[in-house]
Parts: structure tokens; sequence; C-alpha cells
């Protein structure tokens, strides 16, 4: 949630496109695209924060990918259900935390809530499991 975690987080996704690119992994790559341009275009469909207000507030998909740690996930889903439209989609990336565990955070969302599970290695795998609840609609 600080600047420094963002900006790592940020220059480590990056490496991972440049070396996905170099290795013509990344379908948008082709002999006349340069890494740089073909990389630029997907970086700027990301977004890192720390302002979960402004941010959530007209996306329709909120992905949480924060620490493993159920305060941690809790506070954000708590936040972000303020903010964000009514209609949005809620997912958690956790791999250890159980779904059901999360619920109470995103009690007025719980209907739109659901998990991702991306399978290893996430660049190479084209594959994601999707999660529900008892409460995903």
């Amino acid at each position: 949630r600080s600047e420094e975690t963002r900006v790592a987080a940020k220059n480590q996704i990056r490496r991972g496109l440049v070396k996905n690119a170099q290795k013509k992994r990344v379908d948008e790559v082709s002999p006349v695209d340069p890494v740089e341009q073909v990389v630029d275009g997907q970086m700027k469909h990301l977004k890192l924060c720390s302002d979960i207000r402004n941010t959530v507030a007209n996306a329709f998909y909120i992905i949480e990918s924060v620490v493993e740690k159920k305060e941690v996930k809790d506070a954000v889903f708590e936040e972000a259900q303020k903010h964000c439209r009514p209609d949005a989609i809620l997912v958690t990336n956790t791999s250890s935390i159980r779904l059901v565990d999360l619920l109470p955070s995103v009690r007025e969302h719980s209907r739109r809530f659901a998990g991702l599970h991306f399978f290893n290695p996430v660049p190479v795998m084209k594959l994601v499991e999707v999660i529900s609840t008892p409460e995903t609609s």
C-alpha cells in the first residue's frame, strides 16, 4: 500500500512483460512491433493504487491481490465496497484464505464476490480458475 511497494510491483510486472514479449509469448507481438511499444500498450491498462475510493468508483471489475493476510484483504474489501459501483464484481486473488472467511468484508456485495486462481507459471499458462461462494450469484 506504499508508494515504494507500488513502484517495485510495477517494475516487476514490466520486467515480466518485456521478458515474455522478447520470447514472443505475447499475442500482440509481431515482427514489426518493438518490444517496448507492446509492453507500454499493456502497461497502460494497469493501475496500481493506494487510494481505494477513487480507484474503485467507476470500476466494474475489482481484483484484489494484496498480501495473503486475511485482515489486510478484509480492510481492502471493506473500503472498496463503500465506494464501488452497486453492480461491481469483487474478486480476490487469494491462494490460502477460504472465500467464505472473506464474506463478512464484502457483505453488501456478497452476490458479486468470487475468487481467482492463476495457474503457474502465470505468464505461460492460459488458465485461470474462478471460484464461487455459496452466496455468489
